[in-house]
């Protein structure tokens, strides 16, 4: 069967994430720090392009990463990495 939408796929991944015990969470939240730094650092490399390299547009992009942030923040942990993951978030809203 074909996939469903980018978007109605990342809004069921966004809901999982709340309910996931504590460390999964902990691992998604480190594997996104590492995708937004890594969009981040590329951006700062080539610019806008960067955005061509996804299937969804930049808004879209920048929605999914913000999502997951609240989506985190939603058990009420504070973990460091979460603070870095939502700073990281910032700076790709701000250059977006």
């Amino acid at each position: 069967q074909p996939k469903p939408p980018w978007r109605k796929r990342k809004e069921l991944y966004i809901e999982n994430i709340k309910s996931a015990n504590p460390s999964v969470r902990l691992i998604i939240c480190a594997d996104k720090l590492h995708n937004a730094a890594s969009i981040l650092f590329e951006y700062r490399k080539v610019g806008a392009q960067v955005w061509d390299r996804f299937n969804a547009e930049k808004s879209e992009t920048i929605w999914f990463y913000s999502s997951i942030v609240e989506a985190l923040r939603v058990s009420g942990e504070n973990r460091p990495i979460l603070n870095e993951l939502e700073l990281v978030v910032d700076d790709l809203k701000k250059l977006a």
